[in-house]
């Protein structure tokens, strides 16, 4: 991945969550979706847990529908990082900890994106561009991941909040240029 991405999936667990889903866009897709992103293209961002993540610039709207875990995969991946401290502890720091990360994986429940998980987009009409804005949107994406990382696992359907007493805002906010910022809405459980 090009250095100049480093500015939006800023840590490791951010660049490795997207990973499998960037190899996918070509050098110049990831640019002019950085450029994108960048330059403030969606007017909304809707992130609530309770189905697919959309990126809405008003001719264009992304999805990303993420695989839901199991009861028994959510019970697992709950057990795991409840019993590793070190990894709790910096999740409720906003930051994702190797050895937990590794955990996950060894037991095939890692949160980094696959090929289960779907990008899509659709608009009025056809967009030539509509691949630069499936790149924007899943940097977006990344870039609420690099700053609070239990927001792989809420996607998934498993929130951690309650369990690791991880303060919640009604809503993130991304800057869009213009204030109020873009919101983008959160569930109510997760308040």
């Amino acid at each position: 991945m090009p250095a100049y991405y480093k500015a939006i999936l800023s840590n490791w667990w951010s660049e490795a969550w997207a990973k499998a889903m960037l190899s996918e866009f070509t050098p110049r897709e990831l640019a002019e979706g950085c450029r994108l992103l960048s330059d403030r293209c969606f007017m909304s961002v809707t992130a609530d847990g309770k189905g697919p993540l959309y990126f809405d610039t008003g001719s264009v709207k992304v999805k990303l529908r993420l695989s839901r875990l199991s009861p028994r995969e959510k019970s697992a991946a709950r057990k795991i990082v409840l019993q590793d401290g070190a990894g709790s502890g910096d999740l409720q720091k906003g930051i994702m900890n190797e050895a937990l990360w590794a955990a996950l994986r060894r037991e095939g429940l890692s949160p980094e994106l696959t090929d289960r998980d779907e990008l899509s987009s659709c608009s009025g009409r056809p967009e030539r561009g509509s691949r630069f804005y499936q790149a924007a949107a899943l940097l977006c994406a990344g870039l609420l991941v690099s700053s609070d990382p239990a927001l792989m696992f809420a996607w998934r359907g498993l929130s951690l909040y309650d369990d690791l007493n991880i303060p919640r805002l009604p809503a993130r906010h991304l800057p869009n240029g213009n204030e109020p910022a873009v919101v983008i809405r959160v569930p109510a459980a997760w308040r």
